[in-house]
C-alpha cells in the first residue's frame, strides 16, 4: 500500500470515529437539555397550580391583577391566552397552562430558561464550533500529507528496481565471461 493511500485510509477511520463519538456526545446533550427544560417546565406548572389554590379566594379569581399576583409568586409572566399571542424572545420558555371554564382554555406562563439549562445549550453549541474546529484542523492535516507525500523523492524509496535492471544487464556479461 502507498504511503498517501495508507495516510488517507488512517485519517479517514480517524475521522469516522471522531464524528460517531461527537454524535454520540451531542445527542446526549440534546437529551439533557430537553430533559432539564421538561424538569423546568413540570415544576413551574406545580407552582402555578400551588399559587393558584392559595389565591383562590379572591373575588377577581383569573382577572388580569390575580393573573400578575401569581406571576409575581411564581416568577413568570402571566396571561390569559390567545391565539395571536407573539412568540416569546429567545431563553423563555411558553408554557400553556388550561383552566377549566376560561373563555380562552387558559393562562400563558412564560418564564426564563433556568440556568443549568443555559449552560447546557452553550456547552452544546461551543461543543459543535470545536467538532467544526477539529474537522478543519483534519482536513488541513490530510491535505498536507497528500502535499507531501506527492514530493517524496525517488532517492529516498528502496533501490530495488534500479538494482535489479542494473544486475539483469550484468547477467549476460557474466555468463558471457564464465563461457570464455
Amino acid at each position: 500500500m502507498r504511503y498517501a493511500t495508507r495516510i488517507v485510509a488512517l485519517s479517514i477511520v480517524a475521522l469516522l470515529l471522531f464524528l460517531v463519538g461527537a454524535l454520540a456526545v451531542q445527542t446526549w446533550l440534546n437529551r439533557q437539555h430537553s430533559q432539564i427544560q421538561a424538569e423546568a417546565i413540570a415544576a413551574k406548572r406545580v407552582q402555578f397550580d400551588a399559587a393558584a389554590q392559595l389565591t383562590a379566594d379572591r373575588p377577581d379569581r383569573w382577572s388580569p391583577p390575580h393573573l400578575n399576583a401569581i406571576g409575581e409568586v411564581i416568577q413568570a409572566h402571566v396571561q390569559r391566552f390567545s391565539s395571536d399571542m407573539p412568540r416569546p424572545p429567545a431563553g423563555i420558555i411558553r408554557l400553556l397552562q388550561p383552566i377549566p371554564g376560561m373563555a380562552e382554555g387558559g393562562v400563558a406562563i412564560d418564564f426564563e430558561m433556568p440556568h443549568v439549562a443555559r449552560l447546557s445549550l452553550l456547552h452544546g453549541r461551543t461543543w459543535g464550533l470545536l467538532l467544526v474546529g477539529c474537522l478543519a484542523v483534519m482536513v488541513l492535516f490530510i491535505m498536507l500529507a497528500l502535499a507531501t507525500a506527492r514530493r517524496v523523492n525517488t532517492e529516498t524509496r528502496t533501490p530495488w528496481p534500479a538494482t535489479k535492471t542494473e544486475m539483469g544487464s550484468l547477467e549476460p556479461l557474466a555468463r558471457a565471461s564464465a563461457a570464455q
